[in-house]
């Protein structure tokens, strides 16, 4: 019987991995011809718009109508494009595909599909009032886009996907001297199985290596019997074992398993027996071995030919087994691997599993003992004869059951020897619970704090936050059209689950806990990121401590606002882009990247922000990388979901605003509520970038925004702008981001040093990400340097240490950037003056409909606790028209009104001094506002002794 260490000392003494062969007629490519096709590709990038735009100036200057000329103008850029590809192509010895019908007729409807695309969105855009030339450049774009994505398909593309190629004969042999004993598990598949084994034995002979094929039988009863024993009579080298009755796929695997580690080879491999598999891809498997020094070698399916039921049972398993035990294999079902001896030797013993739940059980284990597990893609072919027995009630509900089981077993069982676990399967790492639970701890802490001194709704945006969320579930016209068009809906869909508890909302609580859980959840993923980016646990610790102390993100995950949110939703994204690349490009990675940009976008408007840096970042990464001739794909494939958010919220605007750019240019919308022309930072770059650094400054302290661009620095000079760095330097674009937003006049922000005055300082907030990343990434660097080990922990530890300081004291002091300018606001006479209004109605509100706008006036509205199913506001469906024509004659009962000079509201204009107030009697009057009721209503006032307040 041969050892673990024979087919070690096999792979040392393997020949060198040969170069790959070159293709047919292909020559390498020269630096001249490198040259020429980068040349035609600048050429191609600047012509094939130049041409849309001239033959689409052409168009409209003779008077042919809008599509008919960006049709025309679409086709002429899209020739262009086809004849400098075809330039860029001659003399590169490529194998041509041959012409055919089919390829034609795919070509001519993928032309008329992003045709379709193009048009449609330069038509679109020019409804929005968006100049010419940028639609139409925005249409080629997206026609561009389709078209990288639509010719990969079965239906436009006509493209076969073929497996990887195999290593040199000699090298594979040389790998499986050994042997390999294979085994296939059959069940009444005697259509298949003469076919398998003589598959089987002719792969075998033609790479000369030894070899035995095993049957197992498992209780067939359609003459697989009799078939067996003639296929062992005829082959020398098959073998064939029975089970009397029918056991389950399970327990076929486990007694070929047996069988094979018996016969004393070095691999075992195994693959089903209905014919859906080829034994040629056993070379396919063992190349994978020899590349990678694998222990196991699993294949998956690359375009799996069986039918929508079966595909569609086979992804819900698929997901339900990685959600359970936690792996990232692409087909965790595939019936066809490749197994070192040494894995079965210490996983056999362990193996129990039930019909389809083997598979990932054998997963499992050679997982958790530390085995090395990769990959390989092999055809699947379709069943020709036989009957798939997969998907029989009593088979699914086995598989669910020994699942269950193997979970408990997995994690239950520890390793026994000293082997590290790697890849997927991983263990728990024990800092991630450490990291967890101190951000738990402070999250809650802080809240109480917080909460105890009365400021955790100190911000009037957290309470217009509260207000969206209760009149979803509870208005004169509840439903999800409350989330209205300007605040993206994340937050207050997030907050539904307690906002109809009178308590939850009225203390803001509802608010608060989507804060907090987004606060321990980017604390977690700042502590992978960090530990990822630098390879040092301590680093990540730094990243996560300098997050989750920061006095200013402690009171921001304390309060209703949407700041965390957005965080959490940032680093999950950067996080799976880092992933992403550091894994080779696993696509999970790249979906669970371009999910997080989807909740991000649909958070606050900066996600959209990270939405472009992510698109860019993936376009340079792919650019460098051997990625290079799939960029198009991969851009597609993350657009598809990170842009979903921003294409459905503008859709959602043209539904109920009738606008698709409502949430920017609606009457709610406009900058210019917010920015007035006499903004320092408007048309002053300087003045800009200077305000917005010293709002990020005090966010962050200074020491770490210190410490923060010293790392930067040290990141770009040891980096070199690798591939790899990208992903923290997204973090960076915000800063860029929210300097020409103040000087372009679309968001104002306010500092003592500019303006004497505290307003939005929270939008520095957001850098506090990046600077964790590279205060931690400094620590680790500088860790590095002395050469006393004990000493490497030694910036760690002070940075830690600092961080916690800093965060004590912000508490204890209360010296705290974002606090100060909430409780600024509260102190001014209009708050107080809107405080003693909402105590007026909290005082002496009855009953009847409310008459009152929100919009600026949210204050009023929720600390007087009026019922939100009282309010008539603007956002009341059908009713608010209605009540401003004719108060009285929709059972209007109370009026409040706000008169403030230039921000008189909707009410105060259509109803002041107006007839329409007849029956309605003054209550109350102040500087700022007004409020009338009903006779009855303006005695019950009086009756309460509240007359002098009139």
């Amino acid at each position: 019987m041969g050892s673990p260490t024979a087919l070690e000392q096999a792979r040392r003494d393997l020949p060198p991995l040969a170069p790959a062969r070159p293709r047919a007629r292909r020559r390498p490519p020269s630096a001249s011809s490198s040259a020429a096709r980068r040349a035609l590709f600048l050429l191609r990038v600047v012509s094939v718009p130049c041409v849309l735009l001239l033959v689409l100036r052409a168009g409209r200057d003779a008077g042919a109508p809008a599509a008919a000329a960006y049709a025309a103008a679409f086709l002429a850029a899209a020739g262009c494009n086809l004849l400098l590809r075809r330039l860029a192509r001659l003399g590169d010895g490529r194998v041509r595909a041959a012409a055919s019908w089919r390829r034609s007729a795919a070509a001519l409807m993928l032309t008329l599909a992003c045709l379709a695309a193009g048009t449609g969105v330069y038509l679109g855009l020019r409804y929005v009032d968006v100049p010419g030339n940028a639609a139409a450049v925005a249409g080629l774009v997206v026609g561009a886009t389709a078209a990288a994505g639509l010719r990969h398909s079965r239906f436009f593309g006509y493209v076969r996907v073929t497996e990887a190629a195999s290593e040199p004969v000699h090298r594979l042999r040389a790998l499986a001297h050994g042997g390999i004993a294979f085994f296939l598990p059959a069940h009444n598949e005697v259509e298949n199985l003469q076919g398998c084994v003589e598959d089987l034995v002719t792969t075998f002979q033609r790479l000369a290596v030894p070899y035995r094929v095993i049957i197992v039988d498992d209780g067939s009863t359609d003459g697989t019997r009799e078939l067996t024993g003639e296929l062992s009579q005829t082959y020398e080298h098959v073998d064939v074992i029975r089970h009397e009755v029918n056991r389950g796929y399970g327990a076929a695997l486990r007694t070929g398993l047996s069988a094979t580690y018996e016969t004393g080879m070095l691999l075992i491999g195994f693959s089903d027996s209905d014919r859906q598999f080829r034994a040629r891809s056993i070379e396919t498997l063992l190349s994978q071995m020899a590349r990678t020094n694998a222990d196991m070698v699993v294949g998956f399916r690359i375009a799996r030919a069986d039918s929508l039921k079966r595909r569609l049972m086979g992804s819900g398993w698929h997901a339900l087994t990685r959600l359970m035990l936690g792996f990232t294999a692409r087909d965790v079902d595939c019936g066809f691997k490749l197994v070192d001896r040494s894995v079965i030797e210490k996983i056999l013993p362990r193996l129990d599993g039930d019909h389809a739940a083997i598979s990932p059980q054998l997963l499992a284990y050679a997982g958790r003992y530390g085995f090395r597990i990769e990959e390989a893609g092999v055809t699947h072919y379709p069943r020709t004869a036989g009957k798939q027995t997969g998907g029989s009630l009593k088979v699914v509900l086995g598989s669910f059951v020994s699942l269950f089981k193997l979970r408990s077993k997995v994690t239950r069982h520890a390793v026994e020897d000293g082997r590290r676990s790697v890849g997927p399967w991983r263990r728990t790492d024990p800092w991630v619970r450490l990291v967890f639970v101190v951000a738990c701890l402070c999250s809650i802490g802080s809240f109480a704090y917080f909460y105890a001194h009365d400021v955790t709704l100190s911000y009037k945006d957290a309470i217009s936050h509260l207000l969206i969320s209760r009149r979803v579930v509870s208005s004169t016209t509840p439903g999800l059209a409350q989330l209205g068009g300007v605040w993206l809906p994340l937050p207050h869909l997030l907050a539904l689950p307690l906002v109809w508890y009178g308590p939850a909302y009225e203390s803001g609580i509802c608010g608060s806990i989507v804060s907090m859980v987004s606060y321990v959840v980017c604390g977690v993923l700042l502590y992978k990121f960090g530990w990822r980016l630098t390879g040092r646990r301590s680093a990540g610790l730094v990243t996560a401590g300098v997050f989750l102390f920061n006095p200013s993100v402690l009171y921001m995950q304390s309060t209703p606002m949407t700041e965390t949110l957005l965080l959490a939703c940032i680093m999950g994204s950067v996080y799976g882009l880092l992933r992403w690349i550091q894994t080779d490009f696993r696509y999970q990675y790249l979906v669970r990247a371009a999910g997080s940009a989807f909740l991000a976008t649909l958070s606050r408007y900066e996600g959209w922000v990270l939405l472009i840096a992510m698109m860019a970042a993936l376009l340079v990464v792919a650019l460098r990388s051997r990625l290079r001739s799939m960029t198009d794909g991969i851009l597609i494939s993350f657009a598809t979901l990170a842009a979903l958010g921003v294409i459905g919220w503008a859709a959602w605007n043209q539904l109920i605003l009738g606008d698709w750019l409502g949430f920017q240019r609606g009457e709610y919308a406009k900058p210019s509520l917010w920015v007035d022309e006499t903004e320092r930072s408007i048309g002053h770059l300087d003045v800009a970038i200077g305000t917005y650094g010293i709002a990020v400054v005090g966010n962050l302290t200074l020491i770490f925004a210190s410490l923060a661009v010293i790392g930067l620095v040290v990141y770009l000079a040891r980096t070199r702008l690798s591939v790899e760095s990208l992903p923290a330097l997204v973090l960076v674009t915000f800063f860029p981001f929210f300097s020409y937003a103040l000087y372009s006049g679309q968001r104002p922000l306010h500092v003592m040093h500019y303006n004497g005055e505290l307003y939005n300082v929270r939008f520095g907030l957001i850098m506090i990400l990046a600077a964790a990343v590279f205060v931690g990434y400094l620590t680790a660097q500088l860790g590095s340097l002395p050469r006393v080990r004990g000493l490497r922990l030694a910036p760690a530890g002070f940075a830690l240490g600092l961080a916690i300081a800093v965060g004590g004291s912000g508490l204890v002091t209360r010296d705290i950037l974002t606090l100060e300018e909430p409780q600024a606001w509260a102190r001014a006479a209009t708050s107080i003056q809107a405080s003693e209004a909402a105590d007026f109605l909290s005082d002496n509100y009855t009953s009847g409909l409310v008459l009152m706008e929100s919009f600026g006036n949210e204050q009023v509205m929720f600390e007087s606790q009026l019922p939100s199913d009282q309010c008539v506001y603007e956002g009341s469906y059908k009713q608010w028209e209605r009540a401003l024509a004719d108060p009285r004659a929709n059972g209007i009962e109370w009026i409040y009104m706000r008169r403030s000079a230039g921000t008189e509201d909707h009410v105060m204009i259509e109803l002041a001094g107006s007839k329409r107030l007849a029956g309605y009697e003054l209550v109350y009057s102040d500087a700022d506002r007004l409020i009338y009721a009903t006779p009855e209503h303006a005695d019950e006032v009086r009756q309460a002794g509240n007359e002098d307040r009139t």
